[in-house]
């Protein structure tokens, strides 16, 4: 991945991008009239890979490099990853297929990380309740988006806690930095410097 080319103004672009082709993946799946299979399987073993790839790839940098910019860009797609998350994950007809499989899974003619992996997803379903009804599902939809603003807040507080805190170490205190790689001294250098 080249990191250095990406930007926080390409964050929502791509995740919308790939929510989109996630959307159009899983649709096509419910619409099928084809009893499940191995095929069914593999399409959604790989239905979200995008939107998971991409939203890791915005995770790292945003973990790596939390400027404001960068913050801001991160914060902005959570809620949407959050949301398309929680869409799959209580999709009654995509949870049938997803059921359907996990009911044959000893009879389906697969890879062995296949099976696993449909087990992970069977499992995933339900403890994101694909299995609740009702009052429940609404109040579980709704801890859910809470649960994603609550961690963007977190994140913020913790990141402009993180910002300003500063170590200065007079040159007699230089032997505190032992150990700590010089690629890592020389950011954090450029960083007080910038920072004034």
């Amino acid at each position: 991945v080249p990191f250095d080319d990406i930007r926080p103004e390409h964050f929502e672009p791509a995740i919308d991008w790939a929510i989109a082709e996630a959307n159009m993946r899983i649709a096509k799946l419910k619409s099928s009239r084809r009893k499940p299979d191995e095929k069914t399987l593999s399409a959604l073993i790989f239905a979200d890979e995008e939107m998971n790839h991409i939203f890791s790839v915005i995770s790292q940098i945003h973990n790596i490099n939390a400027t404001k910019d960068v913050d801001d860009a991160h914060n902005t797609v959570l809620p949407k990853v959050v949301k398309a998350s929680q869409d799959i994950f209580l999709d009654r007809k995509l949870f049938r297929i997803v059921d359907a499989l996990y009911q044959r899974r000893d009879d389906l003619d697969v890879k062995p990380e296949y099976r696993v992996a449909l087990e992970k997803m069977h499992r995933a379903f339900v403890n994101n309740g694909a299995g609740l009804t009702g009052s429940k599902r609404k109040t579980f939809e709704k801890l859910n988006l809470k649960l994603s603003d609550l961690t963007t807040k977190f994140r913020k507080n913790v990141s402009d806690d993180q910002d300003s805190l500063h170590i200065i170490l007079a040159p007699e205190e230089a032997h505190r930095l032992d150990g700590i790689p010089e690629g890592v001294q020389d950011f954090y250098r450029k960083k007080a410097a910038a920072t004034g």
